[in-house]
């Protein structure tokens, strides 16, 4: 039985997203092999993505879901607007902790960072097995100071409130 302190969210842990190849895979694989040892809860949630002919495409080899793991499909860019997701984020006690590895510097990191916040969800990255996707990168910066305020970007928030400042304006 899994324990309902902990969950991993593995965000979209495939081949046509990976930036950071066999490195950033061992990373992953790390942080996952020991949140089931430790009998956290594992999810997998996966945007669709649009993919180049010939490029390679589905689960990251070694790092698919078993079959006692969750697997969503996303519907939105925010991983908790999914029913089934957010019905296991709820389920947890209000201690519990939420760690994201893969595609987590991405738009769907980025809503999905903004919602746990916004529903009280205690969202934690694990840097090192994170990556920004091949086609919606959002600079790391960003999300890790919705998700680790304490640690970075305190005094910009202090100055403009939930502002992101954006270096160039896209027309």
């Amino acid at each position: 039985m899994p324990n309902p302190q902990n969950i991993l969210l593995c965000l979209n842990l495939r081949s046509e997203l990976l930036v950071g190849g066999a490195a950033r895979a061992s990373k992953i694989s790390s942080v996952l092999e020991k949140a089931r040892r430790q009998d956290w809860r594992v999810v997998h949630a996966f945007g669709s993505a649009q993919r180049a002919a010939g490029q390679p495409y589905g689960a990251l080899q070694g790092l698919e879901p078993l079959a006692t793991e969750s697997v969503f499909a996303l519907r939105s860019a925010n991983a908790f607007s999914e029913p089934g997701l957010a019905a296991v984020a709820n389920g947890t006690r209000p201690a519990a902790s939420i760690l994201v590895v893969g595609g987590a510097f991405s738009r769907i990191g980025l809503a999905t960072a903004l919602a746990a916040r916004d529903l009280s969800l205690k969202l934690r990255l694990a840097e090192e097995a994170c990556f920004a996707t091949r086609t919606d990168a959002v600079a790391a910066e960003h999300i890790l100071a919705i998700v680790q305020p304490s640690q970075h970007g305190a005094a910009d928030r202090a100055k403009g409130g939930n502002v992101i400042c954006l270096k160039k304006w896209r027309a």
